[in-house]
């Protein structure tokens, strides 16, 4: 079960539970616009929580908006026909991905926060 997980306001993870002793990382996207690929068992959101942390708690929360999801200080965007990306608040895009199959690095005029969520 993959599910995003923001882990502090620098990392955004792609993390999965197979119980306690099966905790795995697919993907790490920091808000310096660099990804950091998996299998690997850091960052995990399922990692050391209690009933007021882990990956369905959050003061902020998650917020759907026109083509977008915000999870705290990222969003995952639909930019137009041909563009989804993930970025951070403070505007650098860890990940453009394109309708072609190809994936693209930090390019901030694909940022999710270049309009509002709507």
């Amino acid at each position: 079960y993959l599910y995003p997980e923001s882990c502090s306001n620098s990392h955004f993870s792609v993390s999965s539970s197979e119980g306690d002793d099966m905790l795995m990382t697919s993907q790490i996207f920091r808000d310096t616009g660099t990804t950091h690929p998996g299998p690997r068992s850091d960052f995990n959101g399922w990692d050391n929580f209690d009933a007021n942390s882990g990956p369905t708690y959050s003061t902020n929360g998650i917020v759907f908006g026109d083509y977008a999801v915000q999870v705290r200080d990222w969003r995952i965007k639909q930019i137009d026909e041909t563009h989804l990306s993930i970025s951070n608040e403070n505007g650098n895009v860890a990940r453009i991905y394109r309708s072609d199959g190809t994936v693209h690095g930090n390019n901030n005029d694909f940022s999710g926060y270049n309009e509002a969520l709507g």
